[in-house]
């Protein structure tokens, strides 16, 4: 089993932004993950591994964990206009279903557990770990994000 970071950032589209939350809510919803063809470590992901979520700037924390259900695959015709909701946005090619999924209210501030993950080496440029769509993470880091090591004080979110 692995351990893994979704990250989850604000999207432009011709009618404005999308702020992250949304995105990540509607995913969640939909219990599936969209992966574009180029995402790194796209054909690594298998049933039973762990993720978690991270929202990105304004929001900047870990929001949620789930269970893959699937290995990653590519979409057939039917779940790419099921997945898409009609929006160019939401469109992909490949994803992976998601179960066992817990959204945490309140949320985790990546500041205050980052002292506690050792994925992040530089602690003074920490964003640029957070850049792409996939991060394999190990086990304690996971579990250093999951049990809040930074005991979050931020209230709570709605998703």
């Amino acid at each position: 089993m692995n351990y893994w970071i979704f990250i989850v950032t604000q999207k432009k589209t011709e009618s404005g932004l999308v702020a992250a939350e949304s995105i990540l809510k509607q995913r969640l919803v939909d219990r599936f993950w969209g992966l574009g063809e180029r995402t790194p470590y796209r054909r690594a992901l298998r049933k039973g591994d762990r993720v978690v979520f991270y929202v990105g700037a304004p929001m900047v924390i870990f929001a949620a964990t789930a269970v893959l259900e699937t290995d990653g695959f590519e979409l057939n015709a039917k779940q790419k206009d099921q997945y898409s909701h009609g929006k160019e946005l939401f469109r992909v090619d490949y994803g992976v279903i998601l179960e066992n999924i817990q959204v945490w209210d309140p949320p985790r501030l990546v500041k205050e557990l980052m002292p506690f993950l050792t994925f992040i080496k530089n602690k003074q440029i920490w964003s640029a770990y957070f850049q792409s769509g996939v991060h394999i993470i190990s086990e304690e880091d996971f579990q250093a994000i999951v049990d809040n090591r930074g005991l979050s004080k931020l209230t709570s979110m709605s998703l």
